[in-house]
């Protein structure tokens, strides 16, 4: 990453009607050593607020800018171009000292529960486990803090900047959703809400602000998210990883409560796969599908993006499913596991590892 110094553009034009930035190239990152920050704990999980750099980067949708040295007195950049020699392959950037507040479990794992709340990929218990939606639960979270930040202090959503940050942690790393304040230098706003005198009473708030959204007014019309609640323009690049449901289920789980079953979105997760692939429902409730092909039974069964299916430790919740799943495959290996975040937004993923298990 390259931050600049100061630009120069071209000649001015006049406006053709055409606004071609686009916020898809540009995320905001979050760089602390949390261990120089204030630590507090609350419910299940930790928290540390303070000063920290936000980097603001433009990667150009991970494609990169690719820059030659000018010639002439300047001493600056400038847009390369094809044949040029000594180009340079960067993305652009700001660093901006602010206040951070990080929220991260207490433990990467709830054994008792068969939760996990890191985003690391142990294992698969069966033929594959694929938990997308935990790192959109994690985002999904970041924005439902937020916006009840806002609420809480009274002041707008762009006050406040959301994300997620990967951090060293005893069970390896773990994903922190982090608030930062907007203005360079920090209003504050975060530090407040993560010190222990004040933490508390804001995670109530967030609470509180979740069962609005439970609301049959918004419940109702609202599947995902949107602009009452966890959407709006500045993160339009994570409108699809936001979910209002998932996130409350992740803070449930903070809070040392169970996640929501969800059985029902599973089951209904699966609706599109079951159609393209000539599918049958396993027995029952059951959030299953069992398929059929000329390389023989396969089956796909879904779960909630924070129930494990990995080896050494299946969410309990899960074992009814795989048991009828195991009773079709004959095989545990031709069992595709996949979270129902994933099942909706991407089902081309389960397509993907279905031919590789016929292959």
């Amino acid at each position: 990453m390259r931050e600049p110094a100061g630009f120069r553009a071209s000649p001015p034009r006049d406006f053709d009607g055409s606004f071609a930035w686009s916020p898809r190239t540009i995320s905001s990152r979050a760089a602390a050593d949390l261990s120089a920050l204030g630590f507090t704990s609350w419910e299940g999980a930790h928290v540390y607020a303070g000063p920290g750099d936000r980097y603001v980067i433009n990667d150009n949708n991970g494609d990169l800018f690719s820059f030659r040295r000018t010639s002439g007195n300047w001493g600056g950049y400038v847009q390369s171009r094809p044949g040029d020699s000594d180009t340079v392959e960067v993305a652009l950037g700001a660093v901006l000292p602010t206040d951070f507040l990080f929220l991260g479990p207490v433990s990467a794992v709830d054994q008792a529960n068969g939760y996990r709340l890191s985003l690391t990929q142990a294992p698969p218990a069966y033929g594959s486990d694929i938990s997308q939606g935990r790192r959109a639960a994690w985002y999904s979270l970041a924005f439902l803090m937020r916006s009840a930040a806002a609420l809480f202090l009274d002041v707008g959503r762009q006050e406040l900047l959301a994300g997620i940050h990967p951090g060293p942690h005893p069970d390896g790393p773990v994903a922190y959703a982090f608030l930062a304040d907007a203005l360079e230098n920090g209003a504050g706003f975060s530090t407040h809400l993560g010190s222990p005198q004040v933490i508390a009473d804001y995670m109530q708030a967030v609470h509180a602000y979740l069962d609005k959204l439970r609301q049959t007014e918004h419940a109702a019309i609202c599947t995902s998210s949107c602009p009452l609640c966890l959407r709006d323009y500045s993160n339009m690049a994570y409108h699809s990883l936001l979910d209002w449901r998932l996130a409350g289920d992740l803070l449930t789980v903070l809070s040392r409560g169970p996640a929501s079953s969800s059985t029902d979105r599973a089951r209904q997760s699966l609706n599109s796969l079951k159609q393209i692939c000539n599918g049958t429902l396993l027995g029952g409730d059951l959030p299953g599908l069992a398929l059929t092909s000329r390389s023989g039974p396969h089956a796909v069964v879904a779960k909630h993006p924070l129930h494990m299916c990995e080896q050494g430790l299946v969410s309990g919740d899960l074992q009814p499913a795989l048991d009828a799943a195991l009773e079709h495959t004959q095989d545990a290996s031709r069992i595709i596991v996949a979270d129902w975040f994933t099942l909706e937004k991407s089902p081309i993923q389960i397509l993907d590892q279905l031919q590789a298990l016929r292959a």
